[in-house]
């Protein structure tokens, strides 16, 4: 017995131990799997650090050979002046060369006669160095003569010291006939070359400007090259180490703006550097940039990223805020209007549709009408567009029997994304309107929005059954389609907005007095409507006045209390 206790507390023993082993085991499988996930984390993020350095090197690249092809650009353009230059100056120097030999008294001697083609003679060497050696020169004045035939068709020998002319011969000075051959001996003697020079000149000119050009290209492609290739190497460090500080810290969004900040300020430090380190350096710019600036757009750059965050967050939880961005003066909805105040006449409660003149002469069905047609064909602002859909959209449930609030028409801002309530019985619709263009698209955030909306009026409201609907003027994305079905949200898309009746005719139920009220009144989106008592839409003021009804006389006028209709 005590032998079989033995081996009982070591069987137990051993149990101990394999657990604590399968526990050490579990552990260590534990920490590996973590491990594992840190390591994929890091292969993704030095995956995506190796994209965005192969898409930035390829940028560069790209910038490289856009150098490249300007820097051949210009050399082609380069050869192709100098080619147009060469070829001028060699036609203006045989055009030059041919006129001399047109002119040359002496065409048909021996030089002359040998030149058959102008364009060769040029190139010839001979007549090169003649051109050009001025080390070659006449030892004595050349002796020439020539019969010259004079004006009376006398011929005579004449040398540039003497004629056989009876001028000559009585009074012993030059005639006529010498200072003639003279000239033509000056003609052959005397090239004009300057034309010539000149467009040598301008040719060796645009040549050696062209190469200063290209060699300037070239140092400017140089230094860009070493200037991308650093700035390459600057932003893989610079990413390098955001990437280690944001993979330390995790994604909180206030110490996010500031390593944001601290990312910009890399840049600005470089920028500093590169001031006071090239060849002129700026060091006043750079000490001003260090002193005054560097904080400062720090300190921006982090408020700028920590506000776009804030931003980003709130048009998440409250997607009409992005709309607002959109709004004009003449959007400013009333019941944000300061200035807002109640009209102490009528006539100031209509002078946006009718003049003083058309207030005073006109009959009251009249002047009414003109001022609900002015009303009609006005030129409306985003908000009025909005308020306008959304008193059709009452008008249409009104006549299927809801009683229906204009919650978003009297509360501006302030409408929590509820439109229009429609109650019928137990039963109330949480209707919001969308009156935008047909080729927008209503979202998700949209349809969450109303959701919310509508879970608060609930929770305030457990006795009554409260449903969403979003009525639009356009589509709804698809992804807002599978969020509406997924949270009970109904949705009515590409509503259209046709003409209906705005006049609204209202009995009293106190009084019985029937009222009717149009849209610019001031009580206008209190008014219910409920088609089985008699009241009803009318097209026009003579409609109403016809069936008995009369504009309300009681108004918020003279500081006097507006008048509620139930």
């Amino acid at each position: 017995m005590p032998l079989l206790d033995v081996y009982t507390v070591e069987g137990i023993l051993m149990l101990l131990v394999f657990a604590i082993l399968s526990a050490v085991q579990s552990y260590r499988v534990y920490t590996l799997k973590f491990a594992l996930r840190d390591l994929e984390r890091s292969r993704r993020s030095a995956m995506d650090y190796y994209f965005e350095a192969d898409a930035k090197l390829r940028r560069k690249e790209s910038a490289h050979e856009n150098l490249k092809v300007k820097y051949e650009k210009l050399e082609s353009n380069y050869r192709r002046v100098s080619a147009i230059e060469r070829e001028k100056c060699r036609a203006e120097l045989y055009k030059t060369v041919e006129d001399y030999i047109k002119r040359s008294p002496f065409n048909r001697s021996a030089v002359f006669s040998s030149i058959d083609d102008y364009s060769a003679l040029i190139k010839n060497p001979r007549f090169q160095t003649a051109l050009t050696d001025d080390t070659m020169r006449l030892v004595t004045v050349p002796e020439i003569s020539a019969k010259v035939r004079g004006q009376n068709g006398g011929v005579y020998d004449v040398s540039l010291d003497s004629c056989t002319c009876m001028d000559f011969q009585t009074r012993q000075k030059p005639c006529k006939h010498m200072y003639r051959l003279a000239i033509f001996i000056g003609a052959l003697g005397t090239v004009d070359q300057s034309k010539v020079d000149e467009s040598f000149n301008a040719y060796y000119l645009a040549r050696d400007k062209a190469a200063e050009e290209i060699a300037a290209l070239k140092k400017e492609r140089n230094l860009a090259k070493r200037e991308a290739e650093k700035r390459l190497e600057t932003e893989k460090k610079y990413n390098a180490a955001f990437r280690a500080k944001l993979n330390s810290r995790g994604y909180n969004t206030v110490w996010l703006a500031k390593m944001y900040a601290d990312y910009y300020d890399m840049f600005s430090g470089s920028l500093i550097d590169d001031l006071n380190n090239r060849i002129r350096p700026a060091k006043a710019t750079a000490a001003k940039i260090e002193g005054t600036y560097r904080q400062e757009l720090k300190a921006l750059a982090a408020r700028a990223k920590r506000s776009e965050d804030i931003i980003s967050l709130y048009e998440a939880f409250f997607p009409n805020l992005s709309e607002l961005c959109d709004m004009t003066a003449d959007d400013i909805p009333p019941s944000l209007d300061n200035n807002d105040e109640a009209p102490k006449t009528e006539y100031e409660s209509m002078r946006k549709w009718l003049s003083r003149s058309e207030y005073d002469l006109l009959p009251s069905d009249e002047k009414y009408q003109l001022a609900l047609d002015n009303y009609k064909h006005r030129r409306r602002s985003n908000w009025e567009a909005g308020i306008d859909f959304e008193r059709y959209i009452c008008y249409l449930y009104e006549q299927r029997g809801y009683r229906v609030i204009c919650f978003g028409a009297l509360n501006g801002l302030a409408d929590l994304g509820r439109d229009l309530y429609a109650i019928k019985g137990d039963e109330v619709l949480i209707i919001q309107c969308k009156r935008w263009a047909a080729q927008k698209l209503i979202h998700e955030k949209h349809v969450y929005q109303l959701f919310g909306t509508v879970t608060d009026y609930s929770i305030d409201n457990p006795q009554q059954v409260a449903k969403g609907l979003l009525i639009s003027t356009c589509e709804l994305s698809d992804k807002a389609k599978e969020a509406a079905a997924r949270v009970g949200i109904e949705y009515q898309q590409n509503t259209l907005f046709p003409d209906y009746p705005l006049v609204k005719c209202n009995i009293n139920r106190t009084s019985g007095e029937k009222i009717y009220h149009l849209p610019f009144d001031q009580q206008y989106d209190t008014v219910h409507i409920e088609p089985e008592k008699g009241e009803f839409y009318a097209w026009s003021v003579k409609e109403a006045e016809r069936k008995g009804f009369r504009r309300a006389h009681r108004h918020a006028f003279g500081g006097e209390a507006a008048r509620t209709i139930s």
